[in-house]
């Protein structure tokens, strides 16, 4: 073959396989050191940027077109997670390209138990992955709900975060936001974003990791973090397709093409480095102007905090003036109210010693009468406790004596039991010893042996050493012989500590068996003996309230005659005082009315005027110790039955969510019961996605329907100490948790007990297993209580709707 010829199958052949490696060069981007580097720093749920999935590799994911052309779009289904400090709703999802890589992760943890304090440390612990401190945005607003907001957004790596101009904003509301890949704002949601007019930010660059933090209440905070591959959304289709590989090139038999072939590819290369040092500059200077654009962001980002600042500064300088003013005036209103109530109870006072005069005389005679009564009860009781005493004393004797016994036998069982091991022992050490000396005097012999056969005869060399091996596999034996029975004899040793320990398990049992029976019969004794004293108690009670009525009796008979007497001169008084009550109410009235804007009128609020119906006791519902337990037909009557009891009007909704605009059933209700505040308690269930519960709590002043703080436990930012009651049980310490500012807290923890958080039962489930759940807890200034029958029939609507 001639030389020019081999020079162009070789230039050929290069030109074949370097094409598609400088194609794979241009479209592979973990080429690039810092989207290696991000792709390292940056894993969420142990999946990370460039990844090759399947579109359903992860569990529990499901996959489907997503508006991003040539993309796959996989999540998760919402879960919420348990840890000590609170619940959270927690989701996750990713694109996938065409190639199947990762080109975006996002991790949303909503309502996580963190505070803002400790937003700087979490951020921190993020750059030390990365190496390099992030760049930051902060906003401050309000949500659709008129609750105060804070935003934080940090991000990494070689992107920015660009405002949106007016026109990409129109684009986004008019449903075009796709060619602008993934958008970030503060409310976490494009469209309240648009609504109120607050930022909107596209990402721009190559490979990126970013932050989102944000808060309306401090305790809890809704955090996503995502990791991003900007081109895959900027590029343009056509352009993230795989090259088509390269086809071999037929080129014609010149002698002269391969130094042509030679000087164009000299003259590519040098091309190519000249562009390539025209891209470091363009990109250099790229990178200049986005830290000056950065520097003029910052700038003005510090103005507008400042601004803001000042401007919540006078805001609450004049909310703090109107305060002390108002407070003020309410000083004077209750000086005027203390002195007339004093005045009163002065009044009140007088007629009470007159009242009280008269009933110390009746009270004498019956004090007597009971005086001797009690005497004889406590000489009765006297004589029971003594001879109870004795009986007590006697059974502790036998008990004493009988459990010194059986620790005497224990002791010399474990002391038998003691010495047969060391017995043992002592034997198994005393056959390998013997073992190991038999095995020495026969070396000895086999090695005089073998000495003496080779000084006498070298001709039957063979023939000894058969004999040798002979001899020394007969040892080998012997000392497996040995250790077999060594290993026998501990076995052996083994079985019969199992079988003693078997033995006294089976005396213990025994044992408590035939206590349990003592027990038994001392029990079914104490009882008969019980009901003995039980029934001769009643008969002695009922001679006692035999006599008692006939005292009362006589005692009533001559307070009639007197009452007779005063009723005329009480029922004056009476009218009398009704009427400057009424007057002095009338005029304060008047006075509030004039003093204080009218307050709109609360959905379902009952009417003051209406009197409470008397409440029902529960214990005489509910079953009790000694009857036998209801089924679950009846325990539903019986519950239904007690939330006939409330006083409270419970109001169903279905409303909108304004943020997720999910469809929510909401059951709320007020309790007036207390004097001077009143208690509105709201339910509400997400019944289209998660049928997650919510439950709170808020507390208003009842003249003037202003909210009333709840305030923290003090040294606990995030916990309201109160009392909660469940059915018949006795009172326990519920937390609640304060929410927009302590003008409300959540009551979704109260019912549950430690079994039901470990096995993560849902909140309607547990609400619906009590037939009242009686809530107190403080307030600002005082506390104020509340009795909830989940069984009443609108709330329990929202509660068997909130039941998976």
């Amino acid at each position: 073959m001639q030389p020019s010829l081999k020079a162009l199958i070789a230039t050929g052949a290069w030109l074949a396989l370097s094409l598609p490696q400088a194609a794979f060069a241009e479209t592979d981007p973990l080429r690039d050191a810092g989207i290696r580097r991000m792709r390292e720093a940056f894993p969420l749920e142990r999946i990370s940027l460039f990844d090759r999935l399947q579109p359903r590799a992860a569990r529990g994911t499901t996959c489907a077109d997503s508006p991003y052309p040539g993309l796959a779009w996989c999540a998760s289904a919402t879960t919420y997670e348990v840890t000590p400090e609170g619940t959270y709703a927690r989701s996750f999802g990713y694109n996938v390209d065409a190639a199947g890589r990762v080109v975006y992760l996002i991790l949303t943890r909503r309502e996580y138990p963190l505070e803002r304090a400790k937003f700087e440390d979490m951020i921190k612990k993020l750059g030390e992955r990365y190496g390099r401190a992030p760049t930051t945005i902060t906003f401050s607003g309000r949500t659709p709900e008129d609750d105060e907001l804070f935003s934080l957004i940090a991000f990494w790596g070689d992107i920015k975060l660009v405002r949106l101009n007016p026109a990409e904003l129109r684009a986004v509301a008019q449903g075009a936001a796709a060619r602008l890949g993934h958008l970030i704002d503060h409310h976490q949601d494009v469209r309240a974003s648009l609504r109120r007019g607050d930022p909107v930010y596209r990402i721009e660059g190559t490979a990126g990791f970013v932050a989102q933090f944000r808060s309306v209440i401090d305790a809890r905070t809704d955090l996503v973090l995502r990791a991003v591959y900007q081109p895959a959304f900027s590029a343009d289709p056509a352009q993230k397709s795989e090259p088509p590989a390269a086809k071999f090139l037929e080129l014609p038999l010149d002698p002269g093409l391969a130094e042509a072939l030679r000087l164009k590819t000299l003259e590519l290369e040098r091309l190519a480095a000249i562009e390539r040092a025209e891209r470091a500059a363009a990109e250099r200077q790229a990178v200049e102007e986005h830290a000056w654009r950065d520097e003029i962001e910052r700038r003005a980002a510090e103005a507008r905090r400042i601004a803001e600042e000042r401007r919540l500064a006078e805001e609450r300088r004049i909310a703090e003036e109107r305060r002390i003013a108002e407070e003020r005036r309410l000083a004077e209103e209750r000086r005027i109210a203390e002195e007339r109530r004093i005045a009163e109870e002065r009044k009140a006072a007088e007629e009470r010693a007159r009242r009280e005069e008269a009933e110390r005389k009746a009270a004498a005679e019956r004090l007597a009468a009971e005086r001797r009564a009690a005497e004889e009860r406590k000489a009765a009781e006297a004589r029971r406790l003594a001879e109870e005493r004795a009986r007590i004393a006697a059974e502790r004797a036998r008990r004493e004596e009988a459990e010194r016994r059986a620790a005497e036998a224990r002791r010399l069982a474990a002391e038998r039991a003691r010495r047969e091991r060391e017995e043992a022992e002592r034997r198994a050490a005393e056959a390998k010893r013997q073992a190991e000396e038999r095995a020495r005097r026969e070396e000895a012999e086999r090695r005089a042996a073998e000495a003496r056969r080779l000084a006498e005869e070298r001709a039957r060399l063979e023939e000894a050493e058969r004999k040798a091996i002979a001899e020394r596999r007969t040892m080998e034996e012997r000392a497996r012989r040995a250790e077999a029975e060594y290993k026998a004899s501990l076995e052996r040793m083994q079985r019969a500590e199992a079988e003693r320990k078997a033995a006294e398990e089976r005396a213990r049992k025994a044992e408590e068996e035939r206590q349990a029976a003592e027990e038994r019969a001392r029990k079914a004794e104490a009882e008969r003996k019980a009901i003995e004293e039980r029934g001769a108690a009643e008969e002695l009670a009922r001679r006692e309230e035999a006599e008692r009525k006939a005292a009362e009796r006589k005692a009533a008979a001559e307070r009639k005659a007197a009452a007779e007497r005063q009723a005329a001169e009480e029922a004056a008084r009476r009218a009398e005082a009704e009427r400057r009550e009424a007057d002095r109410r009338a005029a304060e009235r008047r006075a509030a009315e004039a003093a204080r804007p009218a307050a709109p009128p609360q959905a379902g609020a009952p009417s003051p005027q209406t009197p409470a119906p008397p409440q029902q006791n529960i214990a005489s519902a509910a079953p009790s110790m000694a009857a036998p337990i209801p089924s679950r037909a009846e325990w539903l009557r019986m519950a239904t039955a007690q939330s006939r009891n409330s006083t409270a009007n419970w109001v169903v909704e279905r409303v909108r969510d304004p943020i997720s605009e999910e469809l929510v059933l909401r059951a709320r209700a007020n309790f007036t019961d207390h004097a001077r505040f009143s208690v509105e308690i709201a339910f509400e269930c997400n019944i289209e996605t998660g049928k997650r519960l919510k439950a709170f709590v808020r507390a208003f002043e009842k003249r003037n329907n202003a909210p009333v703080r709840i305030p923290p436990e003090e040294g606990r930012s995030s916990l309201v100490r109160g009392n909660v009651t469940v059915d018949e049980e006795a009172p326990q310490t519920a937390f609640l948790f304060p929410e927009r500012g302590e003008r409300q807290a959540s009551i979704i923890e109260i019912p549950l007990t430690h079994e039901d958080i470990r096995k993560n039962t849902p909140r309607a489930k547990a609400w619906l297993r009590h037939y009242r759940v009686a809530l107190q807890f403080r307030v600002a200034d005082g506390e104020v209580s509340a009795t909830i029958y989940p069984y009443a029939e609108s709330l329990r609507r929202v509660l068997e709707a909130c039941t998976p």
